[in-house]
């Protein structure tokens, strides 16, 4: 593995976001059915409905994405991007537990939105300042980090929602604080896209 890969602005920033971006999709995707099963108390159909509503908006966003990044707009779409996710996550912290299940439908769906923005652009902008000689190891490290990302998110969130179940006196109170901390970590990569070229 060539460390010096990350030395380039534009690969390690973007790399760092992936992973960021895997992070917050696959907490989503470990935490949702849980949390509209728990609180929403729904059926196994009516989340998959929303799960297929959520993967259709990332599609719309990824599609429209990618023609803006290639007229320049890379930096945009990834904070745009993390951001929409980011804050998704930290709206379910507001949620009380008897809201109607359009809302946090509709901020799952918006969720989705988020990530399609940033999934084309990342992979561009990550091998936008790598020489060709260089350009499979970093698409190596590139998925890498992204995959990591992915184990990550759904082992982190995992441990946080186990501990807090023991600990917070409702399910709605632990699930919040699982929410909390996906949202840090969303935000976290919004301030990385900030600093893209």
């Amino acid at each position: 593995i060539d460390l010096n890969l990350f030395a380039r602005r534009n690969f390690g920033r973007a790399s760092l976001c992936a992973l960021i971006r895997m992070y917050l999709m696959s907490s989503e995707g470990f935490l949702f059915p849980l949390y509209f099963t728990d609180i929403h108390h729904l059926s196994a159909g009516k989340i998959g409905l929303l799960f297929s509503l959520y993967a259709a908006s990332l599609l719309v966003t990824t599609r429209w994405a990618g023609k803006w990044a290639d007229r320049g707009h890379g930096r945009w779409l990834i904070a745009g991007g993390l951001s929409l996710q980011a804050s998704m996550m930290a709206a379910f912290i507001l949620l009380p537990g008897d809201i109607s299940v359009f809302f946090p439908a509709t901020a799952l769906i918006m969720h989705g939105l988020g990530a399609g923005f940033s999934l084309a652009v990342l992979s561009h902008t990550a091998m936008s300042d790598i020489p060709a000689q260089q350009s499979g190891s970093a698409a190596g490290l590139f998925s890498t980090l992204r995959f990591g990302g992915s184990i990550l998110g759904a082992t982190v969130g995992g441990v946080i929602l186990q501990q807090a179940l023991q600990r917070m006196p409702t399910a709605l109170d632990a699930y919040q604080v699982v929410f909390v901390s996906i949202a840090l970590v969303g935000f976290t990569g919004v301030m990385l896209a900030w600093k893209l070229r």
